[in-house]
């Protein structure tokens, strides 16, 4: 992880912009709709979610991991990390142009009272952000309570999502997702992820690659396949045991395997999918499904429970959905989708 190493540091020259994100896809977004020469003028804050081989390989990157935890040590630790945000923000985030996903962790205190532009944390995620519990949490409706959180969480806690007046704009990449509520009377634009990468130069292209691949070419893994099937973290999110996370997928790996099946992990997923179906082919890399095609991956159809990355494919993909009702425990943490 490189924390301050740049040239742009060691000359002494302040950093023009920040990226605060903490998945692949936001960070993707991110890469795309930036200059290839403003890569390098970016500090990037990361969370917990984000793989450490991709902040290896981002310039004046920082992890900034605030975990909630019981006890006094762990309390006090993250006390401590959470004097480092309010530090860092005055030191080397307000003069610059913010790009966030405002509801992880160590966003709103790093953002503080300035206005930030909004990094889409998925494909319509506005639709459903009232369900999701990590844009839920409320502030206090007390003076004393009001005044509480803006100190020790940051201003934009509790409005995530963009709904404050700090975020001047909201990248959206999902067309339905306009008509949200979550977007009425705000300012929004519109992201068509396909153009953007069609307009990118070959050495841009080639950047975004490195820092999700590293040297590996993602279309070469597939090749033959005409299905890719993309993994959720059951486990993690649902409390799905792993035999109840094969049985999930059982039936639509037997239903399309005979034609070649591919499998895309998902970065948080601790399912070993390939030694349940040893004769799925592992796509192995962190590229985001949606620049996975654009850059060169080719099937005939995606199969995966309810992932948001299938709402932005190209239309002569099959989406095949097998949807939470497959296990009560998906339908109690993920609701009906």
């Amino acid at each position: 992880m490189h924390e301050g190493t740049s040239a742009e540091i060691q000359k002494g020259r302040a950093l023009t912009r920040t990226c605060i994100v903490d998945t692949p896809y936001a960070l993707g977004l991110y890469l795309l709709k930036t200059e290839l020469a403003d890569y390098a003028e970016t500090r990037f804050y990361v969370d917990q979610f984000m793989p450490s081989e991709i902040v290896s390989r981002l310039p004046n990157a920082k992890r900034m991991l605030l975990r909630q935890a019981d006890g006094v040590l762990p309390r006090l630790r993250s006390d401590v990390l959470r004097l480092k945000c309010f530090i860092e923000h005055f030191r080397a985030v307000r003069h610059t142009q913010i790009f966030a996903q405002d509801h992880i962790s160590c966003a709103s205190r790093l953002i503080g009272g300035c206005p930030y532009t909004l990094i889409e944390d998925g494909p319509g995620i506005y639709s459903r952000v009232d369900s999701l519990s990590e844009h839920c949490r409320k502030v206090g409706r007390g003076v004393f309570s009001r005044l509480w959180s803006r100190t020790v969480h940051g201003k934009v806690f509790g409005h995530t999502c963009g709904r404050n007046p700090q975020c001047v704009s909201r990248w959206v990449t999902r067309p339905a997702d306009l008509a949200s509520a979550a977007l009425s009377n705000r300012r929004v634009e519109l992201v068509d992820v396909r153009k953007l990468w069609v307009a990118s130069s070959p050495e841009k292209q080639s950047a975004i690659i490195r820092v999700f691949c590293g040297g590996r070419r993602p279309d070469a893994d597939a090749a033959q396949c005409e299905t890719l099937f993309l993994t959720q973290p059951l486990m993690e999110d649902c409390g799905l045991t792993e035999k109840e996370t094969a049985a999930v997928y059982a039936p639509f790996v037997d239903r399309y395997r005979s034609s070649g099946m591919a499998v895309k992990i998902h970065p948080r997923d601790r399912f070993c999918f390939t030694r349940h179906f040893p004769d799925v082919k592992l796509v192995d890399t962190l590229l985001p499904m949606q620049l996975l095609c654009l850059a060169g991956v080719k099937v005939r159809r995606v199969v995966t429970v309810c992932s948001s990355a299938a709402d932005s494919l190209p239309p002569e993909i099959e989406v095949v959905r097998i949807g939470t009702s497959a296990n009560p425990k998906m339908v109690a943490a993920w609701g009906i989708r």
